[in-house]
């Protein structure tokens, strides 16, 4: 499944762009740290706008790109996990990138087909659960549960998925805090607006 972005709107915000070079080398000699196991569970953990983002890979396609706690060391990615850092360095610079990368997350065929319906979802655009819902045949309740378990933030853009009330609705299960202060900051880097995470 391949991502399209459209083109870009003009004032995006511009992360620093030395966040990706500037991995420093790891020590994993202490392998019973509960943040050391994390990230060995990654083949890489990298830092970007919105906090540290995990990446798994399995027979050359992207598994799973998560959100992971900044007590979580970084990991330098090499293979198609280091393509998938510089993929996301591209859409941090540029919320018009497209990604194109082999994708590979675990799911079932509802939740596959609402992965599918995210990633056809515009930068800039939004959606409600209940025009998603429409689309695919289904129940807004059914469609915000498959959002909540997208293994593939950011290139699987759940962000872009919002109440039709209005507001920007919850985020990876949950309603509040950091996770809602992340999927605002997505919208607004969309947009070409400033936007401050939560900490």
């Amino acid at each position: 499944m391949a991502i399209a972005v459209p083109a870009r709107r003009s004032g995006a915000v511009a992360p620093e762009r030395s966040w990706l070079a500037a991995l420093p080398g790891m020590d994993y000699s202490d392998r019973t740290s509960p943040s050391v196991c994390a990230v060995m569970d990654h083949d890489a953990v990298i830092p970007s706008p919105v906090g540290r983002l995990g990446i798994r890979c399995r027979e050359g396609r992207l598994r799973s790109l998560e959100f992971l706690p900044e007590s979580v060391p970084l990991r330098r990615p090499g293979g198609l996990a280091a393509e998938v850092a510089h993929q996301l360095d591209r859409y941090f610079t540029d919320p018009a990138f497209r990604f194109d990368l082999p994708l590979d997350p675990d799911g079932t065929p509802f939740q596959r087909r609402v992965w599918a319906g995210l990633a056809a979802i515009p930068s800039g655009e939004r959606r409600s659960y209940g025009d998603l819902a429409r689309e695919l045949g289904s129940g807004a309740r059914a469609v915000g549960g498959a959002c909540a378990r997208n293994p593939l933030v950011i290139v699987v853009p759940c962000h872009r998925v919002v109440p039709a009330s209005g507001g920007t609705g919850g985020y990876g299960g949950r309603t509040r805090g950091a996770p809602v202060a992340v999927k605002a900051w997505l919208l607004a880097h969309e947009q070409g607006e400033e936007a401050a995470r939560d900490s």
